[in-house]
């Protein structure tokens, strides 16, 4: 299951062949409309009217898609719009107010966005989490048609290794363009099946991340059909290094 509600894209052959099979419950926004905010791709599957340059950027934003392990984008521009949606998912499911919440562009990072919370500017960094082995080789058997697609069954100790790691390139103070910031914040997102909300509670219960950029840490988690939110968060316990403001 997917981040969409349909079925992952290691169903299928390459992106984009089973429009009607996967799309149909995708609810990805692809563009701007001037009706409605954003069109999204139920719109058009349902029936909505649409004219040839709609069906373009479909086709253009569906080709571009990674064929596994939840639907990402390839290109940058649609990879912007990813982690805008996946920060905001990720503060819709912590609670957290912002405003003014915008990427930084390329060449622009770190952070990759910043938005205002409680008046003040702050940077948010952006990540995936993936086991990049079983994903190299299930994109490979998809595109090949050979082979078969690899869901990495996590142990505690694995997850926690890669983790710490992921977070300790992100807590580099000396690396960041923008600001300055009150705080920085930091979100991984992560399609791995196997890392559900409940088995991330598991695996993080008692551990504590120690920083000296970063002040809170947030685990996206892609579609979760039984929960209350649909895209469910997870906050790591952070403990903080003195420091001053960031920038």
């Amino acid at each position: 299951m997917n981040r969409f509600g349909g079925l992952d894209a290691g169903t299928v052959k390459r992106p984009g062949t089973a429009t009607g099979e996967v799309l149909g419950r995708f609810t990805v926004r692809f563009r701007r409309c001037d009706t409605q905010g954003w069109t999204c791709l139920t719109c058009i599957l349902r029936g909505r009217s649409v004219d040839d340059n709609e069906l373009d950027a479909l086709k253009e934003y569906v080709n571009q898609l990674r064929a596994f392990q939840g639907v990402r984008s390839t290109k940058r521009d649609y990879r912007d719009l990813d982690e805008l949606d996946d920060v905001r998912n990720v503060f819709n499911a912590a609670g957290i107010r912002y405003s003014d919440l915008r990427h930084r562009g390329e060449g622009q990072d770190p952070p990759d966005c910043e938005a205002i919370i409680d008046g003040s500017l702050y940077g948010i960094e952006h990540t995936e989490f993936v086991h990049e082995k079983s994903l190299a080789k299930s994109i490979k058997a998809i595109k090949t048609g050979q082979g078969f697609v690899h869901y990495h069954d996590w142990t505690k100790d694995q997850f926690l290794s890669q983790l710490r790691m992921k977070i300790a390139d992100k807590d580099r103070a000396k690396a960041v363009k923008g600001g300055p910031y009150k705080g920085y914040y930091l979100v991984i997102q992560t399609a791995e099946m196997y890392l559900t909300k409940q088995a991330l509670c598991e695996f993080l219960n008692g551990v504590v991340f120690e920083c000296s950029l970063i002040d809170e840490v947030f685990i996206g988690l892609d579609y979760h059909q039984s929960s209350n939110v649909t895209f469910p968060a997870v906050r790591l316990n952070v403990t903080k290094r003195p420091k001053s403001d960031i920038g």
